[in-house]
């Protein structure tokens, strides 16, 4: 499990958000059966869930990808994801008073949102070079390795 504490970094800049932690986690068994239907979903995957506060409030917030936009935006059928739905259900079933809002995934489509790039070099030295690049600039951090 990572937690990215978004208020955190931000403070480390000199820069005030309200507080926000992105968890990330993962069940290996869900996403390698997945990831083997469709390489670009690992977009999605691991797990993620974002816990915030709205600007201004003490209202907290947790939020997370819905199963069915998962399905729509990958093109498989929302059983293939029952899994990952059940998981989060489980997660989350003891948060109590959960007002829990519904996902309109009515406009998604396949790649909806995804934008693919072809490397000219193999996958180690596409990884290698996407880091060094990351790792160029000021104000970006390389989580990982």
């Amino acid at each position: 499990m990572i937690n990215l504490n978004h208020h955190q970094m931000a403070k480390e800049e000199g820069v005030y958000t309200p507080p926000s932690i992105a968890t990330i986690f993962s069940d290996p068994n869900v996403n390698t059966a997945l990831i083997k239907k469709n390489a670009l979903i690992g977009i999605d995957l691991p797990y993620k869930i974002l816990c915030y506060t709205e600007a201004d409030t003490s209202r907290v917030s947790l939020t997370y990808t819905s199963a069915d936009f998962i399905a729509k935006r990958h093109g498989l059928h929302a059983k293939e994801l029952e899994d990952y739905r059940r998981h989060m259900h489980k997660l989350l079933e003891p948060i109590k008073g959960a007002n829990i809002s519904e996902t309109k995934t009515d406009s998604v489509d396949v790649g909806y949102g995804i934008i693919s790039i072809k490397s000219d070099v193999d996958f180690n030295q596409t990884v290698q070079n996407l880091k060094a690049i990351v790792e160029a600039q000021n104000d970006t951090r390389w989580f990982g390795d």
